[in-house]
């Protein structure tokens, strides 16, 4: 799998699965999840209501877009309450998103950061990166990583490349 950062609205990736996080105690909801919801005519809303653990940290939601995003499907995963998410909690929920994609044919995969208690690090690559590499079986060719501004998109390019230069030095003899 490669993976590729990219800035601009993850809901305009064209491309298989577009995956998505939110946390359960923001309500309403928040972000690019909002969004959705708003094209879906709050449908998203009225099934967290039906459904009060469907933001639970781990819990995966597939949702067919019907037309109303170039993406093929979307996946809902729930990352539990803000102030309990870790670097280590979400890494482990790129990764049972991106396993939930694998059970799908998909190429490519977008990938929508998460910021810990709403302050980016770049570790958000890292965490994305270890994640896909805990992966047996390849989910897709290609992973996108959306980064939400065009400062942090070049300061995660930056870290990206550095730490990229620095493993593949450590991988020769």
């Amino acid at each position: 799998m490669k993976l590729r950062l990219r800035g601009g609205d993850p809901l305009k990736f064209r491309g298989d699965v577009l995956i998505l996080g939110h946390h359960s105690d923001h309500r309403p909801l928040r972000g690019t999840a909002g969004s959705l919801d708003w094209l879906f005519n709050a449908s998203l809303s009225r099934l967290w209501i039906q459904k009060e653990d469907l933001l639970d940290f781990g819990q995966v939601t597939l949702f067919s877009p019907q037309g109303k995003l170039p993406s093929a499907s979307v996946i809902l995963v729930g990352l539990g309450r803000e102030s309990d998410l870790s670097g280590d909690l979400r890494r482990e929920s790129y990764r049972i998103a991106l396993k939930a994609a694998g059970g799908l044919v998909v190429q490519a995969v977008a990938v929508e950061g998460i910021p810990l208690q709403e302050q980016w690090d770049m570790e958000v690559v890292d965490d994305l990166a270890r994640a896909m590499g805990e992966i047996t079986d390849p989910v897709a060719r290609q992973v996108d990583l959306y980064i939400p501004s065009p400062e942090l998109l070049a300061s995660a390019r930056e870290t990206f490349q550095t730490n990229a230069e620095h493993h593949s030095h450590q991988a020769q003899p």
